[in-house]
């Protein structure tokens, strides 16, 4: 927040999502004491580790969550079993799709159509849906998002989202593949932001209207989608 002037109250800069604790539960039951020792050890060698890494739930498997194990207390049961509760620290504050939108996991609460959207065009003017609960923006949150183009351009070519005013321009004719890496073009592999406007694409929540001239050929859009629970 941010004081302007006299304004009553503050005005809002930024906001963000924070991390958050997701909780599981383990039963053990061995054959003794030392079987049961040998069981926890491996139980905190399987979560414990300093990077951290994507996990899924067997009731919710289209989404994972990018987690650390932060807290294992176990509660033992007589000298053969223990239960145990793990703590997980969600890193992101957000569950991400098993795979992106040109090949992602349909599931219970996606936010899909009955028919399930189309990614990949061949047309000046299409739609882009972005089933997220939130905005997908490679510059300022650091989203995953490729838009990959094959074909070609004889002059200079724009791609501009109309629902949210941004555009990005590459001047000058080429042919093959070109691509915006997140916030990277690339042509034919190679670094092409030179020949740039420097522009980015970000998805609005929903339906999101695109414009593009100078360009013959096919435009997919990849990328991961990501929500609140």
């Amino acid at each position: 927040y941010q004081k302007i002037g006299i304004n009553d109250g503050q005005s809002l800069i930024s906001s963000s999502y924070e991390q958050r604790d997701i909780k599981m539960s383990v039963l053990f039951w061995g054959m003794n004491a030392n079987d049961m020792k040998l069981a926890y050890d491996a139980l905190q060698r399987f979560f414990i580790s300093r990077e951290a890494y994507w996990i899924c739930f067997s009731d919710w498997p289209q989404r994972m969550y990018y987690v650390k194990a932060k807290q294992i207390t176990p509660s033992y049961v007589g000298d053969r079993g223990y239960y145990c509760d793990v703590t997980f620290t969600d890193q992101i504050g957000l569950s991400r799709s098993v795979g992106t939108t040109t090949d992602f996991v349909v599931g219970f609460g996606n936010n899909q159509p009955v028919d399930r959207p189309n990614y990949v065009f061949s047309t000046s003017k299409f739609t882009v849906v972005n089933m997220s609960d939130v905005l997908v923006d490679p510059e300022k949150r650091g989203h995953s998002f490729k838009m990959t183009l094959k074909g070609s351009s004889s002059s200079d070519m724009t791609i501009t989202n109309s629902t949210t005013n941004l555009s990005i321009t590459r001047k000058g004719g080429w042919s093959g593949e070109w691509c915006l890496n997140g916030t990277n073009p690339e042509l034919n592999g190679q670094p092409d932001g030179i020949n740039t406007d420097h522009g980015i694409i970000t998805l609005q929540k929903g339906n999101n209207d695109f414009i593009v001239t100078g360009f013959s050929g096919t435009i997919t859009f990849d990328f991961p989608l990501w929500w609140l629970s």
